[in-house]
């Protein structure tokens, strides 16, 4: 179905611009030309690219803020769903460390972070995903 975005600021390679962007499914398919398909008014929106962040332990800060303190896991995955969004990520794969040690990268937070987000997915932004890094002496 090919849609066409009309009055948002477009992020491109050399400027910003109000400009149109017609797309067809996924794909952009012009970008400053008339209107196709159905018109969104996107005024007042911006249209720029997203980015993938392929392994991020931030998260961390979120759920432990300082030694020995920890927050809520659900509350830390909104949290950090909502700064991931704002830095205009829209996927990320979140490095979750098991560890054999008991804390902050045990066996057990791991799998409290991930059914977290699972969980939360309805009402996330960005694209969660998971990347375990696996100690060797976690068994």
């Amino acid at each position: 179905m090919i849609q066409t975005f009309v009055g948002a600021q477009v992020y491109l390679p050399h400027e910003i611009a109000e400009t149109t962007v017609t797309i067809d499914g996924s794909e952009i398919v012009e970008l400053g030309g008339p209107v196709q398909g159905m018109e969104i008014d996107a005024r007042g929106k911006i249209l720029a690219p997203a980015l993938i962040d392929v392994h991020g332990d931030a998260f961390e800060r979120q759920v432990m803020p300082r030694p020995g303190v920890f927050f809520p896991i659900e509350t830390a995955v909104l949290e950090t769903d909502r700064q991931l969004a704002a830095n205009g990520i829209a996927t990320t794969y979140h490095s979750i460390t098991l560890s054999f040690e008991p804390g902050l990268r045990s066996v057990e937070r791991g799998r409290a972070m991930m059914q977290a987000i699972q969980d939360l997915a309805p009402r996330l932004t960005v694209e969660n995903r998971i990347q375990l890094r696996w100690e060797t002496f976690a068994f």
